[in-house]
């Protein structure tokens, strides 16, 4: 808890951007693989769960994924401090790898920033957020929203949402499961409005699966392209929280893999990686 007051005194005094920012690498990767492997992790970045040592052994995991197993894109969340991105940063920074972050200004100024990081091997060519104006209990010290990417694969542009929506406290019977598919609605409704046709949404979307499943039921826009039903994501209450949603038949005629990893890694979810053949 120490070093993680620290880690917040240090994130409070630290310059912020106001906007959302591509950071290039030196040269661009020449990639030849056909598929497409992208992974989505919660890192439990808050300053009260602060531990250095895990957050080193974390970035050795972000560097062994791209490095070790072909990992293409990850999407992080919970980068709360800015010593923890500034970290990954540092650890991978011999690896050419593009970087987007929303606006890390600070709710309250005390609170946290919106948590949300994409790093990518592939150029990544345009970023937005949008923030979501509504949360309740403790995620309203934060600047929750959703970060919009386009990413050149190969020549094509693949559009991703990177989120955390709205926590639930369930042990507490804070139940705020209805707020973050309000949150849903706003991402589908920046798509319809922006024109975008066919998204990849991931993330830490806080809805264990009969949520999800009442919700898909909803929007026949949207699908899981994978079977999801008996997964757990968040180990600690045996929830399942992390999804890869397909919004307008992206992956149409795609084959896929999904897997959850075997090791929570230094968080409290494990991360899930989405493998998409012939791209």
């Amino acid at each position: 808890m120490f070093w993680g007051i620290l880690s917040k005194i240090y994130n409070i005094c630290s310059k912020k951007n106001h906007i959302s920012t591509i950071i290039k690498p030196k040269f661009n990767l020449e990639l030849k693989n056909n598929n497409l492997k992208i992974v989505s992790y919660n890192i439990d970045g808050l300053f009260a769960h602060y531990n250095h040592i895990n957050y080193v052994n974390i970035c050795r995991y972000l560097r062994y994924l791209f490095t070790e197993k072909n990992v293409d894109i990850i999407c992080l969340q919970e980068v709360w401090e800015i010593s923890i991105y500034n970290m990954i940063k540092d650890k991978l920074s011999d690896l050419n790898l593009y970087y987007a972050q929303p606006p890390t200004q600070q709710k309250y100024y005390v609170g946290e920033n919106s948590g949300l990081l994409t790093i990518s091997k592939y150029p990544i060519t345009y970023t937005d957020f949008q923030k979501y104006e509504y949360l309740n209990w403790t995620c309203n010290m934060t600047c929750k929203g959703f970060q919009y990417l386009q990413i050149n694969v190969a020549g094509k542009n693949i559009n991703i949402i990177n989120t955390h929506l709205q926590c639930s406290f369930n042990k507490l019977k804070y139940l705020y499961q209805n707020n973050a598919m309000d949150q849903m609605n706003i991402i589908l409704n920046y798509l319809k409005e922006q024109n975008i046709e066919n998204v990849l949404i991931l993330g830490d979307l806080n809805l264990d699966t009969i949520y999800m499943i009442n919700y898909l039921k909803q929007h026949d826009e949207l699908n899981i392209p994978y079977e999801f039903k008996n997964n757990i994501t968040f180990a600690k209450q045996s929830e399942q929280l992390d999804y890869f949603i397909d919004y307008n038949n992206l992956l149409n005629n795609k084959k896929i893999r999904y897997k959850i990893m075997n090791n929570i890694y230094y968080s409290d979810h494990y991360p899930i990686m989405l493998t998409i053949n012939n791209i």
